[in-house]
């Protein structure tokens, strides 16, 4: 490193004349407008997570719909976290020569490999795997609690609460 000023190191001279850090509290941020031609409308106050005012076709002005659209969007959050960890797991496990050949191939040409059943067959069996879930997941928006029950061993039960 090149010296500083009195013969020590340039990152020396930085820090001695930087001032103290010192943690201040924040203010919250507000919320940017939606764009010009938009005013935001009454149903959306910024109480929601990610609420910036924008909802120009009006969606979520009855409340059960905003809270099927908040429910929504939380699920649509987690299956792409579940998709993000299961492409870099899968690549993981596959350069580390832990799992088969499926996980060798990049997630990209997953495409191009041959698995053990034909591709429209595992999408049917993928599509009624997902209406089971969805459907428990919606019966549980309409009665929370409802779904609680374990639909195979019947001893098992989530706790309540």
């Amino acid at each position: 490193m090149a010296p500083g000023v009195d013969g020590g190191s340039r990152r020396e001279a930085v820090r001695a004349a930087a001032p103290p850090f010192t943690p201040s509290p924040r203010a919250p941020a507000a919320h940017p407008a939606p764009p010009p031609p938009l005013q935001p409308p009454a149903h959306l106050d910024g109480s929601l997570p990610g609420d910036y005012g924008f909802d120009p076709l009006r969606l979520g002005e009855q409340p059960d719909a905003l809270k099927w659209y908040v429910q929504a969007e939380l699920q649509h959050g987690r299956w792409a976290m579940l998709g993000a960890a299961g492409v870099l797991g899968k690549d993981l496990l596959g350069a580390a020569g832990v799992a088969g050949p499926a996980a060798r191939v990049p997630w990209y040409e997953a495409g191009a490999f041959t698995y053990f059943a034909p591709a429209k067959s595992l999408f049917i069996a993928q599509l009624f795997l997902f209406a089971f879930v969805e459907a428990r997941r919606y019966a549980d928006y309409q009665k929370p609690g409802s779904v609680n029950d374990d639909p195979i061993f019947k001893g098992n039960k989530l706790p309540a609460g």
